[in-house]
């Protein structure tokens, strides 16, 4: 296991449980999921976002607690958080409006993140799905250097401070992953679109590395970049 994934791995087994149950007189609100992955959507805008669960509208509190229940139940399935290996952790599929700001995808990706799901992959037209992407996991420290590649509104893109094309970075990719680290931070900003989060993970996805989404703005991996845009103001880690 590469030392992201290992990270990522143990932060769950340490938060498994962290968030509180559901409660339990809500429990009849939705369908058991028998710890299956769900379908999420995110859409809307800044101050009106909305969101689904396998297509049933949900308020955040109730993506929390089916993202809870979801986690709650794998767990149960193998005696406890400490018998399951990477490949026992629920995945999730997510579906954003491709235009849509990457607002309402961060409170997704955040909300399903806090809940103990460390990866999800994106939900592609004729239901199959896309390489598994990795979450951030605040706090964390890891071993091998994280490239940060920030993300703008207007479709601008800097790997480790320096402004290139998405073609550019499809030719840094092989080159940085061998030399630098063993994964690729992407920090989109607030108004950067889905659609280009997705094509950039994809670019980066195809060159063999893996990927690391922020759902939040962590300091510590900031890049300095001349365009304060990038990769800023998602919500604070």
């Amino acid at each position: 296991m590469s030392t992201v994934k290992a990270v990522v791995f143990g932060a769950f087994l340490m938060c498994a449980g962290c968030v509180p149950a559901p409660d339990t007189e809500q429990e009849d609100a939705w369908p058991d999921t028998g710890g299956a992955a769900a379908t999420i959507r995110a859409s809307g805008e800044p101050g009106n976002c909305r969101f689904t669960w396998d297509g049933e509208a949900v308020a955040p509190d109730g993506l929390l607690m089916r993202a809870v229940a979801t986690i709650e139940d794998a767990i149960d399935a193998h005696g406890g958080a400490a018998n399951m290996v990477e490949s026992d952790l629920p995945s999730f599929a997510f579906q954003a409006s491709g235009d849509g700001p990457y607002h309402c995808t961060s409170i997704a990706l955040g909300t399903m993140r806090s809940a103990g799901f460390y990866g999800f992959q994106f939900a592609l037209p004729g239901g199959l799905r896309g390489q598994q992407v990795y979450l951030d996991v605040p706090g964390m420290e890891l071993d091998a250097p994280r490239v940060v590649v920030a993300l703008g509104d207007d479709d601008e893109l800097a790997l480790s401070g320096r402004a290139m094309t998405l073609d550019e970075l499809a030719q840094e990719v092989p080159l940085t992953t061998v030399s630098e680290a063993e994964g690729f931070y992407v920090m989109p900003s607030d108004g950067t679109s889905t659609d280009r989060v997705h094509e950039v993970i994809e670019t980066i996805r195809s060159g063999g590395a893996m990927v690391t989404l922020a759902s939040c703005f962590a300091e510590a991996f900031d890049t300095p970049i001349g365009v304060e845009s990038l990769g800023d103001p998602l919500p604070r880690c």
